[in-house]
């Protein structure tokens, strides 16, 4: 349907409202024609304008399945939040249309005719409006005429509504040129690296100077706040390998499942549409003297073979009962009589199938039992867990609790929160869980905490048997850290000041070869080094010299921090790239675009303050889990 719309309307204005709308178009669908009875509890509403149950549905359905055949699975649908965003480009789109009605605003017969009639989409060889065409093209696209009209007569009126924003933006050529050169600029420089040599002798620190690093760096060593902790875990995972499952319920899973291990016959499907019962006819008998499906299709149906081609699918995915009635009914390379279906007359052929497979009970034996066991250890643990509450509540004690559950009771003695023991040790056996830690440490000491979800079907109770709390560490317990800390700081400052001395030298108007020459450095020559850093010459120079790069001139050096060396460039040339009529062009376009843009966007938000926005969450969330 996008693509449709595209070559409907090629105006800036319409680009950029489908820049922002993007979701918002992409979502509509055609629920509307298959069962024009909709739920009257609006999903969202903006002003008078709703947002209807079915068309959130159509809408999540058109989405999900546009990123699953780009290799999205159902998680990461989830974990993008694909609900919030085309419920939140629903709610734009019904804005714009608030907006619009209020105004009073409307897209004549005559507007959207030429609309059509200029959609090349639409046209035959000769650059004429095609009747048939249309229909054919909007077929495939799964939509009538008269529903493509009327979504076409509402984008005409927003994208009016929304011209009257943006329309015009233009941005002065001094400006583009500035812009164009700041981007484009690189920079050609030498670098050479200074390493920091980590046996280099600079001496013991009297006490003076260990009492002022420890007093300017007392922070580096605090030790964080320990804590001991009592605690029980239900683990289903545990529990699991405890239960079992024998082969009976096994088969009992694999019957009640086997919809789940059967790939549905498949058949890669041709259909033929025709304008009307006597070309099918037609087509048909010349079919049946043994010409080709396709050739036929393109002289009487004036389709080509990737118009005809309906993809290798499944029975249900066939939207079109008639259709898939007369595709599954046929035999390899058999082709249907001629029918009368949702779209039109047609014809259908199967030159390809793919029969129906069922894995064996033997495949998935291993997979159905790890999942029983797991579903009876979650309903165990949860069983437990209300044990073990009620046992607490009865003024049992943590340990003594655990111990009539069987259940196995760990002490953890002196962790902090990152799991490590005071020597820094990581702690075996801990939870792997950041529900522990979190509320381990938000527990007051000496309490028994209540029974916790550990966010995995599982559960947790602990208590807190002490707390150390967090303290600066005393200069005799760290003094040995400190003179290491104090040593480390002492060679970095001395290869810092050397490299501050060649950067001097290169300032002056000695070559960078020749500044580190008493080191013995190789200097590498970087070419074309962009802003960004990006380019795969410019690798070598760490991100904080690329930007002092661009602060110096031609002959001048510059030094920064690179992990264990000091890196000193020195620029050689400057490259100012060359402004031509397309580039200016280029970035006066994706500027005005940018601008047109925050234009929309600001319309948008004074539109939320002006039409009152309403989502119906218990209803979104339900219609999400049915």
């Amino acid at each position: 349907m996008l693509q449709i719309l595209r070559h409907s309307v090629g105006s800036m204005v319409i680009k950029v409202l489908f820049g922002l709308l993007v979701l918002s178009f992409a979502a509509w669908g055609i629920g509307d024609i298959f069962n024009p009875t909709s739920p009257s509890q609006a999903v969202a509403s903006a002003g008078d304008t709703e947002i209807s149950q079915q068309d959130f549905l159509q809408a999540m359905r058109t989405q999900e399945s546009q990123l699953r055949a780009r290799g999205m699975d159902v998680e990461q649908l989830k974990q993008m939040g694909l609900a919030d965003q085309v419920l939140a480009g629903l709610v734009n789109r019904a804005l714009y249309e608030a907006e619009a009605n209020e105004l009073g605003l409307a897209a004549t017969d005559k507007i959207v005719s030429r609309i059509i009639r200029n959609n090349p989409a639409f046209q035959n060889s000769s650059g004429e409006f095609d009747r048939a065409r249309y229909e054919v093209a909007l077929a495939n696209q799964g939509f009538r005429p008269q529903y493509y009209e009327s979504v076409l007569r509402r984008d005409v009126v927003v994208s009016t509504l929304v011209g009257t924003v943006n329309g015009g933006v233009e941005v002065p050529g001094t400006i583009a040129k500035d812009i164009y050169t700041w981007q484009k600029e690189t920079r050609d420089a030498v670098i050479a690296r200074l390493p920091i040599n980590p046996a280099a002798d600079v001496g013991t620190p009297s006490d003076e100077q260990v009492q002022a690093f420890y007093d300017e760096h007392k922070e580096r060593f605090r030790a964080p706040e320990y804590r001991k902790i009592t605690y029980v875990g239900i683990s289903p995972e545990k529990l699991a390998q405890t239960v079992e499952i024998d082969e009976a319920r096994i088969k009992e899973a694999y019957d009640q499942r086997k919809n789940e291990f059967t790939a549905p016959e498949k058949r890669k499907v041709l259909q033929m549409l025709l304008p009307d019962e006597e070309t099918a006819k037609k087509a048909a008998e010349e079919l049946s003297k043994g010409r080709d499906f396709v050739e036929v299709g393109k002289e009487l149906a004036d389709m080509t073979e990737n118009d005809m081609d309906l993809g290798t699918v499944s029975k249900a995915e066939l939207p079109d009962e008639a259709v898939a009635d007369a595709a599954f009914a046929l035999k390899k390379g058999a082709f249907s009589e001629p029918q009368e279906g949702f779209f039109g007359w047609f014809i259908v052929t199967t030159p390809e199938i793919k029969a129906e497979s069922i894995r064996p009970l033997a495949d998935v034996a291993d997979q159905l039992k790890n999942d029983l066991a797991k579903e009876e250890a979650t309903n165990l643990a949860y069983e437990l867990s209300n044990d073990m509450d009620d046992k607490i509540a009865g003024g049992a004690t943590i340990e003594e609790a655990a111990n009539a559950l069987n259940l196995t009771v760990d002490v953890f003695d002196g962790i902090d929160r990152s799991g490590e023991d005071k020597d820094g040790k990581t702690v075996s056996n801990l939870p792997k869980t950041a529900a522990f830690f979190k509320f381990a440490f938000d527990t007051d000491e000496g309490l028994d905490s209540l029974m916790q979800d550990d966010g995995h079907d599982g559960f947790f109770i602990l208590r807190v048997d002490s707390v150390t709390q967090s303290r600066i560490k005393d200069l005799a317990e760290v003094r040995a850290n400190v003179v290491d800390l104090w040593q480390q700081d002492a060679r970095r400052k001395a290869t810092q000041e050397k490299a501050a001395a060649i950067v001097e030298k290169v300032n002056s108007g000695t070559s960078l070869k020749d500044a580190v020459a008493e080191f013995n450095l190789d200097v590498q020559t970087v070419d074309a080094i962009t802003r960004s850093g990006e380019n795969p010459s410019a690798s070598a120079v760490p991100a904080p010299l690329v930007s002092d790069l661009f602060k110096i001139d031609a002959g001048k050096a510059a030094q920064a921090l690179a992990g264990d060396s000091f890196a000193i460039a020195s620029l050689t040339k400057v490259n100012v790239p060359e402004v031509t009529d397309e580039s200016l062009d280029m970035v006066k376009t994706n500027l005005a675009n940018g601008m047109a843009n925050d234009l929309v966007v600001q319309f948008n938000a004074a539109l939320r303050n002006k039409h009152s926005v309403s989502v119906n969450r218990p209803l979104v969330d339900s219609l999400l889990q049915n």
